[in-house]
C-alpha cells in the first residue's frame, strides 16, 4: 500500500539491499513492528565496545580495566573479546605508519543527501591516508557478507565524498567488511568516477522507492531481511509458481493432472529454494500471530506445543537427588569437550589436534553451480562427449 506525503519512510544505508533490489519493500514494511532480536543487541553493543578500544587506542581488556565501559562488558564471551579485538588491530593496519598522515574517523556520521532524501548514516570506520579512502564495516552476524556491489558500503564512500574534506581528494576508494565471527574479510577496490556512476544508479533507484506505486520484485537479498516478507502477496504468487510450474490453483489440488517433475523442474526449485524456505517460514510466523490475535481460520487452529521438563533450581535440585541416595556419578554426565572447543583453549596446530582428530567428510549437500568446492559426482554425459566412436572395419 503506497504510503501518503503526511507519512514518511527512511531510506537508509542498511537496509539499501532492500529497496535496491525491490522498490516496495520500505512501502510495504511501513508501520509494521521492527523485529528486534538478541543478535542484533549483542552485534550493537560489540560496535561500540570497539568503538571505545579504537577512540582510546586500547583492548578490550584495557577498556573495561580502567572503567572507560560498563559492567556488561563483564558478560562477553572470549569468543567476542576475540572478535573485537582483531577488528581494531584490522582498523588500526590500514593507518599509515606515520599516524600524523593518516585520518582515522569511528563510528561517524556522514551525509549523502545528493544520493538520496535525506542520506544520512554512520560508518563504523573511516580511514585516510596517501590518497586512498577505507570504508570499513564491522559484521558481527555468521552470514557472509560480501564488499562488491555492496550498497551500503557505497552509500557510506559517497557520505565520505561529501562530508569529508580529505576523502574529495581520493582517488581510491576499497570498501571492506570484516567479519571476524567467519573468518571473512573482503574489499573491493573502486575508483571515485566509478563511485559517482554508482551514486547516480542508486539515486534512480531510491525514486522508484518513493514512487507511489512502486514494483514489487522477490529476491532472496531483498526479502530475507523485509519486514513484510510473511504478508507480501507478490512474494507467496512467486513462490508458489516457482513450486507448481505455473499450474492453475485447480490443478494444485488434484496432484493427477500434474506431471512428474521434470530434471530443470528441479534444478529451477533448488535454484530458488532459499527464497521459498524464507517464504514459508514468515508466512507460518504471519499465520500463527493471526490466529494469537483471535483471528478466525476455518481450516487451523492453535494448539499446545510438545511440553519440556526442567530444573527449576539445578544447584538445589543435585542437593535434593543426593539426599534421595543418589551418588555424583549418577547425577552428572561428564563429556569429553569437542575439537572445536579444544582448539580455542590450545590451537589448530598444537600436536593433540594433529594426532588425535579424525576428520569424517559429512553428508553430501546440494550447492549451486557457483559454490567454489569441486563437485563429487562428474556428469556422465560430459564424460563420453570427447570419445570418437570409430566405424567397425
Amino acid at each position: 500500500m503506497p504510503i501518503t506525503q503526511t507519512q514518511s519512510i527512511e531510506l537508509r544505508p542498511s537496509n539499501a539491499v532492500k529497496w535496491m533490489n525491490c522498490p516496495a519493500s520500505i512501502q510495504m514494511e511501513h508501520g509494521l513492528p521492527a523485529e528486534a532480536s538478541s543478535f542484533a543487541i549483542q552485534g550493537s553493543f560489540l560496535h561500540e565496545l570497539a568503538a571505545k578500544c579504537l577512540i582510546y587506542n586500547k583492548t578490550v581488556d584495557d577498556v573495561v580495566f580502567e572503567h572507560l565501559w560498563d559492567d556488561d562488558a563483564c558478560s562477553l564471551t572470549d569468543e567476542e573479546i576475540d572478535m573485537v579485538d582483531s577488528y581494531v588491530q584490522f582498523v588500526r593496519s590500514r593507518l599509515a605508519s606515520d599516524y600524523e598522515n593518516s585520518t582515522l574517523l569511528v563510528e561517524h556520521k556522514v551525509m549523502f543527501e545528493q544520493v538520496i532524501p535525506n542520506g544520512v548514516g554512520t560508518v563504523d570506520a573511516v580511514v585516510i591516508n596517501e590518497g586512498v579512502c577505507h570504508i570499513i564495516d564491522f559484521k558481527t552476524g555468521h552470514i557472509p557478507v560480501e564488499a562488491k556491489d555492496n550498497y551500503q558500503l557505497i552509500l557510506y564512500a559517497l557520505g565520505a565524498v561529501y562530508t569529508f574534506y580529505e576523502a574529495c581528494f581520493c582517488d581510491l576508494f576499497k570498501l571492506e567488511i570484516f567479519q571476524s565471527s567467519l573468518n571473512h574479510a573482503v574489499c573491493w577496490e573502486i575508483t571515485r568516477d566509478e563511485l559517482l556512476y554508482w551514486g547516480a544508479i542508486i539515486s534512480e533507484k531510491a525514486r522508484f522507492a518513493l514512487s507511489s506505486n512502486p514494483e514489487v520484485i522477490p529476491s532472496t537479498a531483498a526479502c530475507r531481511y523485509c519486514r513484510a516478507r510473511g504478508v507480501c502477496k507478490p512474494l507467496a504468487e512467486h513462490c508458489l509458481s516457482l513450486m507448481t510450474n505455473d499450474v492453475t490453483m485447480e490443478e494444485q489440488f488434484n496432484m493427477r493432472e500434474i506431471n512428474s517433475l521434470t530434471i530443470d523442474d528441479i534444478d529451477n526449485i533448488l535454484s530458488n529454494q532459499s527464497l521459498i524456505n524464507l517464504w514459508l517460514k514468515a508466512f507460518n510466523q504471519t499465520a500463527k500471530e493471526k490466529l494469537q490475535q483471535g483471528t478466525y481460520m476455518p481450516n487451523h487452529k492453535l494448539v499446545a506445543g510438545r511440553k519440556t521438563r526442567s530444573w527449576k533450581n539445578p544447584v538445589l535440585a543435585s542437593d535434593a537427588l543426593k539426599a534421595a541416595g543418589l551418588k555424583e556419578h549418577q547425577i552428572y554426565e561428564k563429556e569429553l569437550i569437542s575439537p572445536a572447543q579444544a582448539e580455542k583453549l590450545l590451537s589448530y596446530r598444537h600436536e593433540v589436534m594433529q594426532q588425535h582428530v579424525a576428520i569424517t567428510q559429512g553428508e553430501p549437500v546440494i550447492a549451486p553451480i557457483s559454490d567454489k568446492r569441486q563437485g563429487l559426482l562428474t556428469n556422465v554425459e560430459d564424460e563420453f562427449k570427447d570419445i570418437v566412436v570409430k566405424d567397425a572395419a
